[in-house]
C-alpha cells in the first residue's frame, strides 16, 4: 500500500531522543498508511543503529545520510525521497501521540489547507527553573488552544509538528537553506518562512488541536548561554528574511526603528534585573539580543555586498 503521509525527521547526534521518537511513531494508530524517513545530518553517534533497531517496529522506515550541515538541507534531502502526497516534519526530540497522524489526515480531508500544525507540548528531561515558563514558545513549544482555526499571521506554525501538501511545498521550493539551525550556528525561522511563503501564494494554514506531539526539552536548553545564542540567531534570521522580502529602503527604516528602541530594551532589562524578576530579565535580554542579531547580520550582509561589488 502506498503511504498517504511521509514523516520526515532530521537528526544529528541525538540517538537517544531519536529512539524515543521512533518508538512513539511505532505506537501510533495505524489507520493512516505512512512511511518514516530519517535524515542523518552528519551524526557521529549511533544514530544509524537506532534507526535499524526501530525498523523492527516500523513497517516502512528509511535512513538517509546527508553530510552537508543544516536542518533545512536535511529536510530538503528528505523531501527528495518521499513517496506520499502529504509530508510531516517532526523533530527528533518529539514524541507524537497515538492519534497524531490521524488528526492531521482528518484536517487535510476536511479543509483545503496547504499546511497543518498542532500543539507542541513541553516535556522536560530535568525539572526546569521557575523562570522558564514564559520562554516555552522560544523553545519551540506551541499551543493555540483546543479549537481548530486558521493561521493567517504571526505567531506561525512551528516545524516540529508541521504537515504540508507535497504539491504546495514543491511550488515554493522547499526549505530555504540559508535559514535553519546547523552545527555551530543558530539560524532559525526556516519553518515560519515556509508559512509566510505559503500565505504569499494565497494558500491557507490550519491549526489542528488534536494533532498533539510532546517536545522533550533537555537541560542544556535552560542554560542562559544557550538562550542568548538562540536570541542572537533569531535576530540574524529575521535580518536574512528581511533581506529577501523587503526593499532596501524598507529594511533601512525597519532596522533604524529597532535600533532606536535599544535604549528602552536596555532600561527595561536593567530594571527587571535590579528588581530580581528573573523571567522578565531573561525576556528583556532576549529582546536586546534579537535586535543586536539583526544589526550584526545587516552589517555583515552589507559588507559582503560591498566585497562582491569591489
Amino acid at each position: 500500500m502506498n503511504p498517504e503521509f511521509s514523516v520526515v525527521i532530521a537528526t544529528r547526534n541525538r540517538a537517544r531522543a531519536l529512539t524515543r521518537c521512533l518508538a512513539a511513531i511505532a505506537r501510533m494508530d495505524g489507520s493512516v498508511p505512512f512511511e518514516t524517513i530519517v535524515v542523518d545530518n552528519g551524526s557521529s553517534d549511533d544514530t544509524r543503529a537506532s534507526v535499524e533497531r526501530a525498523s523492527g517496529g516500523l513497517r516502512d522506515v528509511n535512513y538517509l545520510f546527508e553530510p552537508e550541515p543544516g536542518a533545512s538541507r536535511a529536510r530538503n534531502r528528505g523531501i527528495e525521497a518521499v513517496r506520499a502526497p502529504f509530508l510531516v516534519f517532526l523533530d527528533d526530540d518529539a514524541e507524537p501521540t497515538p492519534g497524531w497522524l490521524q488528526a492531521l489526515h482528518r484536517a487535510f480531508a476536511e479543509t483545503d489547507a496547504a499546511a497543518v500544525g498542532g500543539p507542541i507540548l513541553a516535556r522536560f528531561e530535568v525539572e526546569p527553573p521557575p523562570w522558564l515558563g514564559g520562554l516555552l514558545r522560544v523553545l519551540s513549544a506551541q499551543d493555540f488552544g483546543g479549537t481548530r482555526r486558521a493561521i493567517d499571521g504571526e505567531p506561525y506554525l512551528f516545524g516540529g509538528n508541521l504537515a504540508v501538501r507535497r504539491d504546495d511545498l514543491a511550488k515554493i521550493g522547499g526549505f530555504d537553506e540559508t535559514l535553519g539551525p546547523r552545527a555551530g550556528a543558530f539560524f532559525l525561522g526556516e519553518d515560519t518562512d515556509i508559512c509566510e511563503r505559503l500565505l504569499d501564494e494565497g494558500r491557507s494554514l490550519l491549526y489542528e488541536p488534536a494533532a498533539i506531539v510532546y517536545h522533550w526539552i533537555s537541560e542544556e536548553r535552560y542554560v542562559p548561554a544557550y538562550l542568548r545564542q538562540r536570541a542572537l540567531g533569531t535576530g540574524q534570521s529575521i535580518a536574512r528574511k528581511m533581506g529577501r522580502r523587503l526593499s532596501r529602503a524598507t529594511r533601512i527604516r525597519t532596522v533604524a526603528a529597532k535600533t532606536a528602541k535599544l535604549p528602552f530594551h536596555l532600561g527595561m532589562w536593567l530594571g527587571s534585573r535590579l528588581l530580581g524578576e528573573q523571567e522578565a530579565t531573561v525576556l528583556r535580554e532576549r529582546s536586546l539580543l534579537i535586535t543586536l542579531g539583526i544589526l550584526r547580520e545587516t552589517f555583515a550582509s552589507a559588507a559582503a555586498e560591498r566585497r562582491r561589488r569591489s
